[in-house]
C-alpha cells in the first residue's frame, strides 16, 4: 500500500496561479487534497537558504555567516546586471507542484488543477463606465436585481469603490 501510494507527478504553474490554487485561506487545495486523497506540495522551484538555530556550535555560526554574506554580494551583483537576464529569472520561478498519492488519484488531481486554470484563463474582464447615478437601479433593492444579472448571464460584477 506505501508503494502504491508512492506515485507522484511533478509539473510547473505560473506565478499568477498560485493563489487561484490556494484559494481564499486554502479551501481550494485542501478541498483537493480531501477530494482526491493526495499530497500537493507547491515550491518556487528557489534553493532553500539554512536559517541558523541556537544549536549550532560556533564554527557552523562563522560558516553560516560567510554564506549570508556571500547571498548578499551575489543579490547586489544581479541589481546590478541588465533587464534582459530578468526574463531568464521570471521563467525559473514558475511554480512546481508536486502531487503524491495513488497513481489514478494524481491524475485526476492534476487534471483537475489544470481545468481550474483553464477555466480562469477563459474568462474575459470588461470595464465599462456607468453614470454613478445609474448603480443604484442596477443593484436594485437589497442588491436582488444585481443577483439575478449575475445568476441569468453567469457573471461577476464589480463596482469600483468611491473615492
Amino acid at each position: 500500500d506505501k508503494q502504491a501510494r508512492s506515485h507522484e507527478i511533478r509539473f510547473t504553474i505560473k506565478p499568477q496561479y498560485r493563489s487561484l490554487l490556494f484559494g481564499f485561506r486554502g479551501k481550494t487545495i485542501s478541498g483537493l487534497r480531501q477530494k482526491h486523497d493526495v499530497r500537493i506540495d507547491v515550491s518556487n522551484n528557489q534553493p532553500a537558504i539554512a536559517v541558523p538555530t541556537s544549536a549550532d556550535n560556533d564554527d557552523e555560526n562563522n560558516k553560516e555567516e560567510e554564506v549570508v554574506e556571500q547571498q548578499k554580494d551575489d543579490q547586489q551583483t544581479t541589481s546590478q546586471e541588465d533587464t534582459s537576464a530578468s526574463n531568464d529569472t521570471n521563467q525559473s520561478s514558475d511554480i512546481e507542484i508536486v502531487v503524491t498519492g495513488y497513481e489514478d488519484k494524481i491524475g485526476a488531481c492534476r487534471d483537475e488543477i489544470l481545468q481550474l486554470i483553464k477555466d480562469f484563463e477563459a474568462k474575459i474582464t470588461m470595464e465599462i463606465e456607468i453614470d454613478p447615478r445609474i448603480h443604484s437601479r442596477i443593484i436594485g433593492s437589497g442588491g436582488v436585481k444585481l443577483q439575478q444579472i449575475t445568476k441569468e448571464y453567469e457573471v461577476e460584477i464589480k463596482f469600483q469603490a468611491h473615492n
